[in-house]
């Protein structure tokens, strides 16, 4: 598999899973693309089609599909550690162009126990849609 963004994840604690440098996991991401928005336009029985009256882009769901590649246990137990459902998170995005976290919430995480190569799925909603840019210390 092929990670062509560098993904970390920091937990309320402070403390940081980079999945990019630790040897057990490959990451992908989905949900990164522009967030969806809801249009309001309201209809007139006289009138063809509709008039805009307001928009809003929506929250954000960012799914990570985690593949465990080695020692899968405590690889597991230390996702649970970093990603804990309810609790808080930044998650880090970075690639050639861009350096870029976001805040969000774990809804869920849930692992495949019994499959024959592990994976886990973590699902963060993110209420603030917006990424925003890394700034460098």
């Amino acid at each position: 598999m092929r990670q062509l963004l560098d993904i970390r994840v920091r937990n309320e604690k402070g403390e940081s899973l980079a999945f990019g440098q630790d040897p057990r996991y490959e990451v992908t991401a989905s949900g990164i693309s522009p967030a969806g928005a809801t249009i309001n336009l309201s209809r007139s029985a006289m009138d063809d089609g509709a008039r805009y009256n307001s928009s809003r882009v929506n929250e954000r769901n960012i799914v990570l599909t985690v593949y465990i590649l080695r020692d899968a246990e405590r690889a597991r137990l230390d996702l649970y550690r970093y990603l804990p459902p309810k609790h808080r998170c930044t998650l880090y995005l970075k690639n050639g162009a861009r350096d870029v976290c976001i805040d969000g919430y774990v809804e869920t995480l849930e692992c495949d126990l019994y499959g024959l190569g592990q994976q886990a799925q973590v699902s963060i909603l993110c209420p603030d849609p917006y990424f925003r840019a890394v700034r460098s210390s």
